[in-house]
């Protein structure tokens, strides 16, 4: 997967970063004020005992009203005001041998606003290490059907690095009246469940599961927050291109328990990967 920057967006990404340009007003300081507050984030988060609900699941669960109401409209706007300049497109063509399946869209880590974001949907999982990024899918952006095994080194404290495994993946959409012939729907290929991308909704899954992203026909952008939560070690073989067969059936369990690590930031108690690193695909 190549991950470069570019002077992308859409003319309404372009138009909300404008009329946003220096404050939202009260509603943003509402916004602003709950998502740095730890008590209400974990106070609004604990209601979801994630673990309990992928195993209720069969390995996925979807979880609609996420946050509040007005805390998604202030995710979305920090989203939708996000310069062109920030958004880096992440694209591939199709190549096995490398763990790479064909993929388009746009990708956000260190815009202003965003590390506030990531820390208050990683307290889904307490103390692991995790990775985050805002997403954006513009008209024909997409990704092949894929399971998500992936490898990260992380660098921790005294420089030392580890390797790490994608455990459980998550996706939180923020695009409103979203509709499935807009494109964008995740496909869960062991179901065959077609999730259409809905606002304040967020999907969780555990890795390998075999899933695709079908192709954005919307003239609008459809945005969202992505990433993976981290174990430490290796848990399963990288895709190879022995096919979709074996969807969610990959090789786990040589990993190693979860790397614990204790977050300096007021009491949040996550641990949010940030660069250096490296991702193999």
């Amino acid at each position: 997967m190549k991950t470069k920057g570019a002077r992308g967006g859409t003319a309404p990404a372009r138009a909300a970063a404008a009329k946003t340009k220096g404050g939202r007003g009260a509603a943003s300081g509402k916004f602003e004020a709950w998502i740095n507050d730890p008590g209400k984030v974990m106070g609004c988060v604990a209601k979801y005992p994630l673990e309990s609900m992928l195993d209720e699941g069969g390995g996925i669960v979807k979880i609609s009203h996420f946050f509040p109401d007005f805390v998604a409209e202030g995710i979305l706007e920090v989203l939708e005001a996000i310069p062109a300049k920030h958004w880096n497109v992440t694209e591939a063509a199709r190549d096995p041998t490398s763990n790479n399946i064909a993929h388009k869209f746009w990708s956000s880590k260190t815009a202003t606003g965003l590390e506030a974001i990531f820390r208050a949907i990683a307290v889904l999982q307490p103390g692991r290490l995790n990775t985050f990024s805002a997403g954006k899918y513009e008209k024909s952006n997409h990704i092949e059907p894929h399971d998500d095994r992936a490898y990260t080194d992380v660098l921790v404290e005294g420089n030392a690095k580890i390797k790490c495994s994608r455990d459980i993946a998550i996706i939180y959409y923020l695009t409103k009246d979203w509709a499935a012939s807009d494109g964008g729907v995740l496909v869960d290929i062991p179901s065959q469940r077609r999730y259409v991308p809905e606002f304040n909704s967020l999907i969780a899954f555990r890795i390998p599961r075999f899933h695709e992203v079908t192709a954005v026909t919307a003239e609008r952008a459809r945005y969202s927050i992505f990433g993976w939560f981290l174990t430490e070690g290796i848990l399963y073989d990288l895709y190879k291109g022995e096919g979709a067969d074996g969807a969610g059936k990959g090789k786990r369990g040589s990993g190693i328990a979860p790397l614990r690590l204790r977050a300096q930031a007021g009491g949040w108690g996550v641990v949010c990967v940030r660069p250096p690193y490296t991702i193999a695909y």
